[in-house]
């Protein structure tokens, strides 16, 4: 009984230290994500599926405008541009012809990337939130089955800006995204402004 006395001063003292941790990590990807300037990056995507021994690789551009949109745009192992406003989404097809659609999922897109919040999130989700040599890491992994059907486990990964995401599925798969690249603030081209201004 002594000992155990003795200790929860220690236990108090690193569940202390924990939840300070895990404040600063929080700050520190949520102060990365919630961007006010337009944001570009590169970036290279590994993807694993069930049954396939080679991750299958595409690469890319992504922008993000806030109150705007996004512009995903792949150019290998084949172009394509998928871009997201406040309620529509804008996409090309294997014809290369691009279309707009409405969609409220790209409102939800784009408030979850405007408003990022790892604390309204854990209402939801399991988190834990680590920081080592100033590298911010979220792992988040569904409580309900609303998103477990489509989501097992997702990783966050910054510095002073995004550098990798990963996704895991119940399917089996697995992707992982990295970030290079960075412009901050990015130029938005006026091919990105006519793409942009298609879906709002």
């Amino acid at each position: 009984m002594h000992l155990l006395l003795r200790a929860l001063p220690l236990m108090l003292f690193s569940t202390a230290c924990w939840a300070q941790d895990s404040s600063a990590c929080q700050a520190q990807i949520e102060g990365v994500l919630k961007a006010s300037h337009p944001v570009s990056a590169r970036f290279i995507m590994h993807k694993k599926l069930p049954g396939i021994t080679k991750p299958l690789e595409s690469r890319g551009r992504v922008l993000v405008i806030p109150g705007q949109g996004l512009i995903w745009e792949v150019s290998f192992p084949y172009s394509s541009t998928i871009v997201f406003g406040p309620a529509k989404i804008g996409r090309t097809d294997e014809t290369g012809r691009y279309s707009v659609s409405d969609s409220p999922h790209a409102a939800q897109i784009l408030d979850a990337i405007a408003n990022f919040d790892l604390a309204s999130a854990r209402s939801s989700f399991f988190i834990s939130c680590t920081v080592k040599d100033e590298k911010a890491k979220a792992v988040v992994s569904p409580k309900s089955k609303t998103y477990a059907d489509f989501l097992s486990e997702a990783v966050i990964e910054v510095s002073n800006v995004l550098t990798r995401l990963s996704f895991a599925q119940p399917s089996g798969s697995l992707s992982h995204i990295s970030f290079t690249d960075h412009e901050i603030p990015a130029v938005v081209s006026s091919t990105d402004a006519e793409l942009l201004k298609s879906v709002q």
